[in-house]
């Protein structure tokens, strides 16, 4: 008789203790870990009297991340990487190496191997085979180990990095560490949970609407809703690593303990207001309008520069953008080259190359180690397909 199979339901019960065990060591250790890091970053950049400079990803989470570490550093975004994988550079930003991009930079709601900062993004490969061929695991494990080395050298703040969430395994129900029990909210409320716990607590002058907008960063509200088997365990980590009295617990609290259509009655409010511009750039969920993609940076810039300017009138945290975010519009675009590679390609092809073939191997480690030199690195789904990601660098 074959064995019974364990209902979605049942795994998800299954490893929910091991899930919370993991949570906590992630937060205790790495989260512990990357806020004195932080810590020293921002005391080295005062004391040299040389700010870093943000470089932040174009959307609502990586606009709303940058305000809020403008507001407690004073440092400014000089570079934005758009949903069309350009990059808009202000003219003073001049940087010829990894080296210097070290020293000088700070990503935001990016993942990046070579510079420091704080995401949602990264994680690990996690040693599944590919096309059953066990040299090919190896190359992943070997990448795997190389991206856990160079995080003990550069602050790589990630929950699913702290943890070791694996990419390779973007649906498995019994694992614990699948992509699927990843961490699936905003950088925005990571980033607020490591400030306040480092004692550099941004102001929330505005408790109608800017609570709401750092809560459903990335869809932070509808996940907690839609994934009540693995999102309220991240939240309530986040908000007890941050403290009782942090702003990170009230806004745990304000979404747990809120009807589920508390968040509509806020965004129906909020258009209540004379926002004829806000109307255009921000939609119903409270994602800038180009978010799903577009190549279009006009409107890009239009949307960055309302939603900045609503965000500083309601937070008083100031323009984070070198020049004004008026000036976006004026800076130099670079399209820097990326890998995007099929992780679990069936026939053992990766654009026509058979991936264990002399070829195949060789280019894997080719993208592999561009991708270990990335300003950008995660995984992602199309169409139930995973891929790896990684954007070059652009100097």
């Amino acid at each position: 008789m074959p064995p019974i199979e364990k209902s979605t339901a049942r795994q998800e019960k299954s490893t929910a203790r091991k899930r919370k065990k993991n949570i906590i060591a992630a937060f205790e250790k790495g989260m512990s870990n990357d806020v004195k890091r932080f810590k020293k970053l921002k005391e080295e950049a005062e004391e040299s009297g040389s700010p870093r400079s943000i470089v932040t990803n174009g959307d609502i989470d990586g606009l709303v991340s940058a305000c809020l570490l403008h507001s407690v550093t004073g440092w400014k975004v000089k570079a934005i990487v758009w949903p069309n994988r350009k990059i808009s550079l202000h003219p003073e930003l001049k940087i010829e190496s990894q080296e210097q991009a070290s020293k000088e930079l700070f990503v935001v709601d990016l993942f990046s191997p070579v510079i420091p900062g704080v995401s949602n993004h990264g994680g690990l490969w996690g040693g599944k085979k590919i096309a059953g061929k066990n040299e090919i695991k190896e190359k992943f494990d070997a990448f795997d180990q190389k991206l856990i080395d160079q995080s003990e050298d550069v602050m790589c703040a990630s929950p699913n990095h702290w943890i070791g969430i694996k990419g390779s395994y973007p649906n498995k129900a019994e694992d614990a560490l699948s992509y699927r029990y990843g961490y699936r909210m905003g950088t925005a409320q990571v980033l607020l949970a490591m400030l306040e716990a480092a004692d550099l607590k941004p102001k929330l002058y505005d408790a109608e609407y800017l609570p709401w907008l750092i809560a459903n960063c990335d869809g932070g509200i509808g996940s907690f809703s839609g994934a009540p088997e693995n999102i309220p365990m991240w939240w309530s980590a986040l908000a007890t690593f941050a403290g009782p009295s942090s702003y990170s617990q009230q806004i745990y609290r304000l979404v747990g303990e809120s009807p589920v259509n508390r968040f509509r009655e806020i965004d129906n409010a909020l258009r209540s207001e004379e926002n004829t511009d806000l109307d255009g750039a921000l939609n119903g969920k409270w994602n800038l309008n180009h978010q799903a993609g577009t190549t279009n940076l006009q409107l890009c810039y239009t949307n960055v520069r309302v939603v900045t300017e609503w965000i500083d009138d309601i937070s008083g945290w100031g323009d984070p953008f070198a020049g004004e975010v008026s000036g976006i519009d004026k800076w130099e675009v670079e399209e820097p080259g990326h890998v995007e590679r099929l992780i679990s390609p069936k026939d053992g092809m990766h654009e026509g190359i058979e991936i264990h073939s002399p070829q195949g191997l060789q280019e894997l480690d080719r993208d592999l180690d561009r991708v270990l030199k990335s300003i950008s690195y995660g995984y992602f789904t199309l169409n139930q397909t995973s891929y790896m990601f990684g954007l070059d660098p652009w100097w």
